[in-house]
């Protein structure tokens, strides 16, 4: 598996999700993904090989739900956006899931480093948009990247 190329069909596929949104909602709408990747880590460390990987695993999900929470101290939540998030999320969760499916946990990690850095590219385009929101973008780039880097160690152990 090549977990980049993985990556990048994800991305292909939910470039239209997120593009059905207006531009500053979309930050809000990635927050609420980084929280189904936090569930997704928990998940993955209640069955970690280690207690070390584990708590590595715990770190992970605490920057996705710091990820979240920064995009919710920054961006105020509007009328009926959870309404409207909530469709965009579910189909988005799927497609997530489905490329998980069958992959061994060496492989599985090594897609979310990919995913991680997709995010972190996001972000990065947020704050080039957002000037005036920029700094805490950024923080969230950086926190992606950080997952990553985590992800690659555990996928190249097999």
């Amino acid at each position: 598996m090549d977990a980049k190329a993985e990556a990048a069909r994800i991305a292909e596929r939910l470039g239209p999700l997120i593009a059905q949104l207006p531009p500053a909602a979309r930050p809000r709408l990635l927050a609420d993904l980084e929280r189904r990747a936090a569930d997704r880590y928990d998940t993955w460390a209640a069955s970690a090989a280690s207690n070390t990987e584990a708590d590595g695993l715990r770190a992970c999900a605490a920057r996705e739900r710091q990820i979240a929470a920064h995009v919710d101290a920054t961006y105020a939540e509007t009328p009926g956006e959870s309404e409207r998030h909530a469709p965009l999320v579910t189909e988005a969760a799927s497609v997530y899931l489905e490329a998980f499916e069958g992959r061994s946990r060496a492989e599985s990690f090594a897609m979310q480093a990919a995913l991680e850095r997709a995010g972190a590219a996001a972000w990065r385009a947020f704050a080039d948009a957002d000037r005036a929101h920029g700094a805490v973008l950024l923080e969230c780039a950086a926190l992606e990247e950080a997952s990553a880097g985590y992800l690659d160690g555990l996928s190249s152990r097999g």
